[in-house]
């Protein structure tokens, strides 16, 4: 392994540690506030933090977004956020958190097949047995999960669908990530995907930012450390590593 691989599983280590705490942090919150909106302030939050930093970073850089570039991002903030994580804090509330991590740590699959597909990056044997070991141990998970017999259907259904959605998200992120950095990566994508969100709160009458008292020590790590520090972590871990095979660190959670 060499210096940059070593790099970019230091932060991918991090990466697992900070989301490995999301699904636990997030199920203090069922019942006090909707699952949607602790998606569009952690992420608006997390790429307000960032955006200053992205700035810094583009100028160093001197790399230019172009409104094609912008609308793509858009676009796939809106695929995190609109769509993965609100289909992941659904199905937290609808299942356990436990059982809630183990499933969407199914990711890795999906971001190995849209990687071959979109990167040409090759499935090897030692990918391919990793990725068999990783999903023998998500499916012990699930079938010795016991709630008397009935499974969360529907949170186990929007869990698999935030799996997919995140897998096509980290593929596409990487290339923005190579081209500008993961900072301006992440920070456009999170402020446009919150952007892009408020039709459907507002749609279904979701208030954007009145939340309780008691509850804002949550969101805010949420927001600095499940989600700014997080994301900016896992990319640039994806950076220095094969796309696919950085993912599976993901089984670790």
């Amino acid at each position: 392994m060499n210096s940059h691989s070593k790099r970019g599983f230091i932060y991918l280590t991090l990466t697992i540690m900070l989301f490995s705490t999301y699904e636990v942090v997030s199920r203090t919150l069922v019942g006090k506030i909707d699952p949607a909106q602790v998606n569009f302030i952690r992420f608006l939050f997390g790429g307000s933090i960032l955006s200053p930093l992205a700035l810094l970073e583009i100028k160093k850089s001197q790399t230019k977004l172009t409104g094609k570039d912008l609308v793509q991002m858009a676009l796939l903030g809106f695929l995190l956020v609109g769509i993965s994580m609100n289909l992941l804090q659904y199905g937290i509330n609808e299942t356990q958190a436990n059982i809630s991590a183990a499933i969407f740590s199914f990711n890795p699959i999906f971001v190995a097949l849209v990687a071959a597909i979109l990167l040409r990056e090759p499935l090897g044997l030692k990918k391919i047995l990793g990725l068999c070991v990783g999903f023998a141990g998500v499916a012990i998970i699930f079938f010795s999960y016991d709630n008397g017999g009935q499974l969360y259907l529907h949170g186990l259904i929007y869990l698999v669908l935030a799996a997919l959605a995140f897998g096509i998200y980290t593929v596409l992120g990487k290339k923005f990530t190579l081209k500008f950095g993961s900072i301006t990566m992440n920070a456009v994508t999170f402020l446009f995907g919150s952007l892009l969100f408020i039709p459907f709160l507002l749609w279904r009458g979701i208030p954007l930012f009145s939340i309780s008292l008691d509850i804002i020590p949550q969101i805010a790590y949420l927001s600095v450390f499940g989600t700014g520090l997080a994301y900016y972590s896992y990319f640039k871990g994806l950076g220095l590593t094969d796309t696919s095979l950085g993912s599976m660190v993901f089984f670790v959670k």
